[in-house]
């Protein structure tokens, strides 16, 4: 793409890498999320839109084109991804902005771009002579796509002389201009030259909002591989979008400071808060149970002697399984079975407990129901048993299923890739796009987001990263426009998994 696409088109960062614990390690991400340094192009929010139509106009159009944003909305990352789009052509250039200064220095960089013998000592009329010769002598068979970002920066004289360069090129149509610059740049075109700003076509960026900081988080970090729970809260995310003050590139640094921040509390913060809390809790704890032991200890002096009373075989069948064990069934057969169907006979055993309201005959009391239940031979406990195995079993069972869908997806390699399209928490919403677009073969599979359930649509099945991101310019305009992405089909598998 020539000398200019070498320079680094991401602004410096704020401050360096962050010296709090490595979250890039700790979420297993693949790379840094909010990197400046790694230009990662956002589609959603109109975005692809905006690109393809530019890209359009550099292609087909002889007019010079404008497009402007607040600071931080994300123009230059846009030009970095049209640069990229336009590698193979016959000519990209994308100059620094240290050729912004003089006229004479922007034109001589772009004359030696395209191999032009030129010298720095040449003046401006010169050098706009040998320009508009290799035009002409071109016929339009070779392309100059100029990208000028931070055209704001731009010198008077240097950025009159590139618009009328380009604007005069109406029969080769050999030059095409892209100039990204600040909002109300334009205002001050028009009091150079009104004519200029009239010869240009004009575009403009949103400013980021608090639902664009939501989704281009997530996008960032699904970028790098992270396709788990939300790390940022709705309350975060708006917190972090109002300390931006809507520039990216400080998103990036307070996302950065925040995901550091969440391991420093989880490895220091929580670890120093909890032993705390727990200490209190379990001294409150012994001191109740050291109280309770006391009381206790002076209540339970007669106890030992009530367990004296009665003889040793009813020790031994003081738990009320093993006296069923235990009893005879043969002792009174015949009653039992006439005793079972008439409910009175359990109030009849009620006056021997009565009697005995001193401590002394309990255990007597307890012996005789026993002896008597344990000798309904046909009122046997087992099948009581066997209906809680059978209510556990199937809820085991239904955790692990996965719907068609699902189970469509998992049957894929895992090299391949899909794209998402959709993610939605209103199941019946994600049917009924599904049923809209049912020409897509899309694909549905549930996840969670925040507790909540969360409905992930997918198009699948692509061989590799390029032909997903060919696939998605051949979308309906509507889906295009909302920033479908493609992802790697283990990823989707693995968050199947965790789900079930």
């Amino acid at each position: 793409m020539g000398e200019g696409v070498d320079r680094g088109f991401a602004r410096e960062p704020t401050i360096g890498a962050p010296v709090l614990p490595d979250y890039e390690d700790r979420f297993g991400l693949s790379g840094l999320p909010f990197s400046d340094q790694v230009n990662r192009f956002y589609p959603g929010h109109g975005r692809q839109n905006l690109k393809d139509q530019l890209l359009h106009l550099l292609h087909f159009s002889d007019a010079p084109t404008l497009a402007t944003g607040p600071i931080g909305c994300g123009k230059t990352s846009l030009i970095t991804t049209l640069a990229t789009d336009l590698a193979g052509e016959d000519h990209c250039f994308v100059p620094s902005v240290s050729c912004y200064t003089s006229a004479s220095g922007l034109l001589f960089q772009l004359a030696q771009h395209i191999g032009l013998a030129v010298d720095k000592a040449m003046p401006l009329p010169v050098l706009w002579t040998k320009l508009n010769e290799w035009a002409e002598f071109s016929e339009g068979n070779l392309q100059v796509f100029i990208l000028l970002d931070d055209a704001h920066e731009l010198a008077p004289d240097a950025a009159q002389q590139i618009i009328r360069l380009v604007s005069a090129d109406s029969e080769t149509n050999c030059w095409h201009l892209l100039m990204v610059a600040d909002e109300g740049w334009e205002a001050r075109i028009s009091q150079w030259d009104a004519s200029l700003l009239q010869s240009m076509q004009v575009f403009k960026l949103p400013a980021i909002t608090a639902s664009f900081v939501s989704d281009y988080l997530a996008f960032r970090l699904s970028e790098v591989g992270y396709d788990d729970a939300p790390l940022f809260e709705e309350s975060e995310e708006e917190q972090l979008w109002l300390d931006s003050g809507g520039d990216l590139h400080q998103l990036h640094r307070l996302a950065e400071q925040r995901m550091a921040e969440k391991i420093s509390q989880q490895e220091s913060g929580t670890e120093s808060a909890l032993p705390w809390l727990h200490l209190g809790a379990l001294a409150l704890l012994l001191s109740v149970l050291a109280g309770a032991w006391l009381w206790q200890g002076n209540a339970e002096a007669p106890a030992p002697v009530t367990l004296t009373l009665p003889p040793a075989a009813n020790v031994v069948e003081v738990e009320p399984d093993r006296a069923l064990v235990h009893a005879e069934p043969a002792a009174v057969p015949t009653p039992a079975v006439a005793a079972a169907p008439d409910q009175p006979s359990l109030v009849s055993l009620a006056p021997d407990p009565v009697q005995s309201d001193t401590p002394e005959p309990a255990p007597e009391t307890i012996r005789d129901p026993l002896s008597r239940t344990g000798g309904m031979p046909h009122a046997e406990p087992a099948p009581e048993a066997t209906p809680v195995a059978e209510k556990a079993t199937p809820a085991l069972s239904s955790t692990v299923e996965h719907t068609a869908d699902e189970r469509a997806l998992l049957a894929l390699a895992p090299d391949r890739y899909v794209i998402q399209v959709l993610g939605a928490a209103s199941e019946s919403g994600v049917a009924q796009f599904v049923t809209e677009n049912r020409g897509l073969g899309l694909r549905v599979y549930r996840s969670e987001r925040a507790g909540k359930p969360w409905f992930v649509v997918v198009q699948p099945d692509f061989a590799s990263l390029p032909a997903a991101r060919a696939a998605i310019q051949k979308l309906p305009k509507k889906i295009r426009d909302s920033g479908p992405w493609p992802r790697a089909v283990a990823e989707v598998q693995q968050q199947i998994r965790s789900e079930s």
